[in-house]
Formats: C-alpha cells, structure tokens, sequence
C-alpha cells in the first residue's frame, strides 16, 4: 500500500486562473484542482498569483492510492475518506480503479481540499 499526496490549488473558478482559456485548458479532467510547476503547466498562474487572487485556494492535494489488490484500494479509500477535515472531493475517473504502470499497482487517484483549523 502506497499512499502518494502532492499539493495543489483550487480555484472557485477555473476562469480565475491567469492563463485559462477554453482552448488552454488541461486535456484531462481535473474540476477545479491544478499544480503549479517549474514547467509544463497549461496555465500561466505562478505561486505569487495564485496568494494574491481571492477565491484561487492553496488547500488542497492530489492523492493516489496504490495497492497490488483492488479491493484493498477501496478498503484504503474508504479509511483515507473518513477524515472530517477533508472534503470536496474530485475523482477525474469517477472513482475508478486503474492499472498504474510506472508503479505495477492497482490505483484510484483523486484531489480534495484540506478544512483549516
């Protein structure tokens, strides 16, 4: 069992995002959730952009849940969901489960936000 997190943004709306445009937009489905990256990002939105823009958020993660069972991914999930201090959940493969080559495990990735104390 694997669990890999990584910080992200989330955006009330992705117009808010300098750089966004309907044709910029990510080729996969990720809601409302991006990563600002020393390069490759489909926006233009850096680190200080993202602190001074009302309703652009930094808290939030991107998380894959790895696992050689898939029924102890769900099993992890479910574990993983019941903290109270995570919530708006996002899963670009509608909770799917799939085959993560670089890592020869079963996977369900998914991003949230993080409620602050």
């Amino acid at each position: 069992m694997a669990i890999i997190t990584e910080e992200c943004y989330y955006a009330e709306s992705l117009q808010l995002i300098p750089g966004y445009s309907k044709e910029n937009k990510p080729s996969f489905e990720a809601g409302n959730f991006f990563s600002i990256k020393e390069r490759g990002n489909w926006h233009e939105c850096t680190p200080e952009d993202a602190e001074e823009i009302l309703g652009i958020h930094k808290d939030a993660l991107h998380v894959k849940i790895l696992n050689v069972s898939i029924s102890r991914i769900y099993e992890e999930l479910d574990q993983y969901m019941d903290n109270k201090a995570y919530y708006q959940f996002w899963f670009p493969h509608g909770c799917r489960v799939f085959w993560d080559d670089p890592s020869s495990n079963w996977c369900v990735s998914f991003s949230h936000r993080i409620k602050s104390n």
